[in-house]
């Protein structure tokens, strides 16, 4: 069959995020084509995307991504032979082994996924909004349960661990709660989904253009009422407001800010004191720091976090409060809060 490249490459770029990096499982590191759609899977994460296929097959993912992305041509023939296919332009010939072996327990899988999709149902306009800028209070580490999770019961969308709290209130309330790991929500933030529906223990997204994700969902009890008292608390705080040249000066230090894996992505470190606030990052290459003018009077406080957060947080909210080892920033929508919660 004759096919498209840079529309196959573009479609393999979208749905990878459900290959897995190692293979635990058969097919996990594959892309699955059907006759109708291609699609990635691991025990978490199913993406799928409509593509039509004369064959069904499984190839390797990432060598079969890095291979048509290294073809110039605009058209490329895939053909099917004996377990092995073969990809041909005017410049390239190669050869590609399919997965032969329990070749059909994932693609079962797939299968049981759409036949037991039920009534797709309207997500708020928001509602990415909402998971990118909640995903980042979340633990990383699911066996903490529904704190590893963005929590959605109502128009309000949360997350907590024991240093940090978000919370976003929705435009309009969702008809079913929904327990999303964190790492789903920040993939899943990446797509214009706007309906969703349940497949057992799955929940299923669609973007107008048929794409679907879905994932895996963790049961538990999200401690709604807990989340909203914290952010009571901290309404009658002292209001600062933030330099309007802060987001210019974070997007300066991004390129020497470390990776840290416990607030997923590269952070910097905010130092509040007297009538200044200096924003710094450092990795293996060097440092930066910068000093901005401020209106504060509080005592010094430090404020390590996710460079990404920040900058969504000033894009929604340009001032914050301090109190006793805690920091808020809030608007009308999105709150977020960094203290050290304790558990009853």
């Amino acid at each position: 069959m004759e096919i498209d490249r840079k529309e196959l490459c573009n479609i393999l770029s979208l749905i990878r995020p459900g290959l897995n990096k190692k293979e635990l499982v058969q097919q996990t590191c594959h892309f699955i084509f059907f006759k109708e759609l291609v699609a990635t899977f691991n025990d978490k994460i199913c993406i799928t995307h409509p593509f039509e296929s004369e064959d069904e097959f499984s190839v390797k993912g990432e060598e079969f991504y890095r291979l048509m992305s290294g073809i110039t041509e605009d058209t490329v023939t895939l053909t099917v032979i004996d377990n092995k296919m073969k990809i041909k332009t005017k410049t390239t010939s190669s050869k590609m082994t399919l997965l032969s072996e329990d070749q059909h327990l994932v693609s079962e899988k797939i299968n049981s996924l759409y036949e037991n999709m039920g009534e797709w149902k309207k997500l708020p306009s928001d509602f990415t909004t909402a998971l990118s800028l909640c995903c980042f209070s979340a633990a990383t580490d699911l066996t903490l349960g529904i704190k590893s999770c963005v929590c959605i019961k109502g128009d309000l969308c949360g997350s907590i661990d024991n240093n940090r709290g978000s919370m976003y209130l929705l435009s309009v309330p969702m008809e079913d709660e929904l327990h999303i790991p964190a790492k789903s929500a920040m993939e899943l933030s990446k797509f214009p989904v706007t309906e969703y529906c349940f497949s057992n223990k799955w929940v299923c997204f669609k973007t107008d253009d048929d794409v679907i994700f879905s994932c895996s969902v963790i049961d538990g009890d999200f401690p709604y009422e807990k989340l909203q008292n914290f952010f009571k608390e901290m309404t009658d705080l002292p209001i600062i407001e933030l330099p309007s040249e802060l987001k210019q000066t974070i997007d300066e230090t991004l390129m020497l800010a470390s990776n840290d894996s416990i607030t997923s992505g590269k952070v910097i470190n905010l130092h509040f004191e007297k009538n200044e606030l200096t924003v710094s990052a450092s990795n293996d290459l060097g440092e930066v720091t910068k000093t901005l003018g401020i209106d504060f009077e509080e005592e010094p406080i430090d404020v390590t976090i996710n460079a990404s957060l920040i900058s969504q947080i000033i894009n929604k909210a340009t001032e914050f409060s301090i109190g006793e080892n805690k920091v808020f920033f809030a608007n009308p929508e999105f709150q977020h809060l960094m203290v050290k919660i304790k558990d009853k």
